[in-house]
């Protein structure tokens, strides 16, 4: 289950590329647009974590409603406040992975063609949150 943030839903040309790769490797992979179902990092920001709370528990139960093995972020905010925040107070029934972190898993599900030697490399854009995140050599 791919889960689209706020940010990426900006950005109408990187979700469809995106969900066109994300489809290769999984043609059955469900998303959640983001708009309606935020992790409530931005009301933290704007002094109202309870608000926050609230968003986040209502995402957790649209997850859980799908009963995915795996939750794929795109936003390493959303990544550390499901992984960082309430993982220490929650049971996840689901593994979460960055997005860079699922491509490089599953990269011998995508077929690549070139006429020479192609060397595939998963990069993943770090910014101040993720160096909070776990994130193995192999996908940095």
């Amino acid at each position: 289950m791919l889960r689209l943030q706020c940010l990426l839903l900006t950005r109408k040309n990187s979700q469809r590329s995106c969900l066109d790769i994300l489809e290769k490797i999984d043609p059955e992979i469900a998303f959640i647009p983001g708009l309606d179902h935020c992790c409530g990092d931005c009301h933290i920001w704007y002094g109202n974590p309870d608000q926050a709370d609230t968003m986040a528990d209502k995402l957790l139960e649209k997850i859980a409603g799908f009963n995915p093995e795996i939750l794929i972020l795109w936003c390493p905010t959303c990544q550390c406040r499901l992984e960082k925040t309430f993982a220490p107070t929650r049971h996840y029934s689901f593994e979460i992975l960055s997005l860079p972190q699922f491509l490089s898993r599953n990269l011998d599900k995508l077929s690549f063609t070139a006429t020479n030697n192609l060397h595939v490399m998963v990069k993943l854009k770090t910014d101040c949150r993720s160096r909070w995140l776990s994130f193995s050599p192999a996908c940095r």
